[in-house]
C-alpha cells in the first residue's frame, strides 16, 4: 500500500484543483478535447510556477483501468485486408522515420547515443529510463521526447477537429446491446484488475490499459453488452490523464530549450514528416475516415492520444491498435539500438 505523507497530499489537492479547473475553462472556451488539453496546459504551467504536484500510483491505476474498460468497450475493428496493409507500412513509416530522424539530429549536433533515444517516436518515460541506463543523456532525451509528446497532444486534436468525426461501421446488433447490470460492472471491473495484474507481472509494456481493454471487450463480447462508463467520470479521468502529461513539462526543461533548439527543430520538421506520411497511409491505404487517420499518426504519448479519440469520437478501437504497435516496435526499435551502439 502507497504511504502519502502531507506534502504529496497538498500536492495531490493542487493537482485535482488545476487538472479540473483546466478542462473547465477550455470546456466553456469550446476547445476540442477540453479535458485532457485544458488540464494539460494548466498543469504545465503549475509545474513551471513551482507549485507543488503530486500523482499518487492507485489513481494511474485508476486512470489506466478506466481508460482500458473504455477502450474495450468499443473495441470492434472489422479486419480487411487494407487495416491489414496499413498496419504493415505504418511499422515500416515508423522505423525508417525513427532512423531517418536520428541521422538528421546526429548532423544537428547531438551524440550519436543520445540521438538515437531523443528521435524515437514514443515512450517519454520509457526511453528517458532506457538512455539513461545505456549512459546516455536521459535529460536530453526526455526533453526532445516531452516536446514531441506534448505538441502532438495539443496540435492532433486540433487538427482533428477540422475533419469529420468517425463513420466507423457498427451493426444493428451491437448498436442494440443493453447496458451491463450491476452484477457485470462487477465482472468487468475484477476482471480488468485482474487481467492488469497478470500482464503487469508479466511486464508486459502498457499491461495495464492492454490488459483493461482485452479482459473488457472479450466479456462484453461474451455476454453482448455495451459498457457505458459515466461521461463526467470519464471526462474527469481525461481531465487527469492530460494533466499527468503536463507535469513532464518543467522549468529545467524549459530554461534547456535553448542549448538544443537546432537539433530540436530539425526533430520537430522530422516528427511532422513522418505524421503526414502515417496520415496519408491510414486514410488511402487503410480506407480510415480522415478523423481516425489523424489519431492513428499522431506520435504522442500512448495514453493521451487514444483519451483524445475517444473523446473526439474517432474510431478509438482502431487508433488504440496503431498507437499500441508504434508503441511496442518503437520499444523493440530502442532496445535493438540500444545494445548495438
Amino acid at each position: 500500500m502507497e504511504s502519502i505523507n502531507t506534502d504529496q497530499i497538498i500536492g495531490f489537492i493542487v493537482f485535482t484543483v488545476v487538472s479540473v479547473v483546466g478542462w473547465q475553462v477550455f470546456d466553456r472556451l469550446h476547445v476540442s478535447a477540453a479535458s485532457i488539453l485544458g488540464a494539460l496546459c494548466f498543469v504545465a504551467i503549475a509545474n513551471i510556477c513551482g507549485l507543488p504536484l503530486f500523482v499518487p500510483k492507485w489513481l494511474k491505476f485508476i486512470m489506466t483501468v478506466n481508460l482500458g474498460i473504455s477502450i474495450g468497450s468499443k473495441y470492434d475493428i472489422h479486419v480487411n485486408k487494407n487495416l491489414i496493409g496499413a498496419v504493415i507500412a505504418f511499422i515500416f513509416v515508423i522505423v525508417l522515420g525513427c532512423m531517418g530522424i536520428k541521422t538528421l539530429v546526429v548532423a544537428a549536433g547531438v551524440d550519436k547515443g543520445t540521438a538515437i533515444f531523443a528521435s524515437l517516436l514514443g515512450g517519454l518515460t520509457e526511453l528517458s529510463f532506457l538512455a539513461q541506463e545505456f549512459e546516455f543523456d536521459a535529460f536530453v532525451v526526455s526533453i526532445f521526447q516531452t516536446v514531441r509528446s506534448v505538441l502532438m497532444v495539443i496540435l492532433i486534436p486540433i487538427i482533428a477537429s477540422k475533419f469529420k468525426a468517425s463513420n466507423a461501421p457498427k451493426t444493428k446488433k451491437a448498436a442494440s446491446y443493453p447496458k451491463p447490470d450491476k452484477k457485470d460492472w462487477i465482472i468487468l471491473i475484477v476482471l480488468a484488475v485482474l487481467f492488469v495484474e497478470l500482464l503487469t507481472l508479466l511486464k508486459v509494456p502498457a499491461g495495464k490499459m492492454i490488459g483493461a481493454a482485452v479482459s473488457t471487450a472479450v466479456y462484453s463480447s461474451i455476454r453482448k453488452i455495451k459498457p457505458r462508463i459515466n461521461k463526467s467520470w470519464h471526462s474527469l479521468m481525461l481531465s487527469f490523464i492530460g494533466g499527468s502529461t503536463g507535469m513532464n513539462v518543467s522549468k529545467r526543461s524549459i530554461i534547456a530549450l535553448p542549448s538544443v533548439i537546432k537539433p530540436l527543430l530539425v526533430y520537430v520538421a522530422g516528427v511532422a514528416v513522418v505524421t503526414f506520411i502515417v496520415f496519408l497511409l491510414a486514410k488511402k491505404i487503410g480506407k480510415l475516415d480522415d478523423r481516425t487517420a489523424v489519431f492513428c499518426s499522431s506520435m504522442g504519448g500512448l495514453a493521451p492520444t487514444i483519451a483524445a479519440s475517444e473523446a473526439m469520437d474517432a474510431d478509438s478501437s482502431v487508433v488504440s491498435t496503431f498507437q499500441i504497435i508504434r508503441y511496442f516496435t518503437v520499444i523493440a526499435l530502442a532496445l535493438m539500438l540500444g545494445y548495438v551502439t
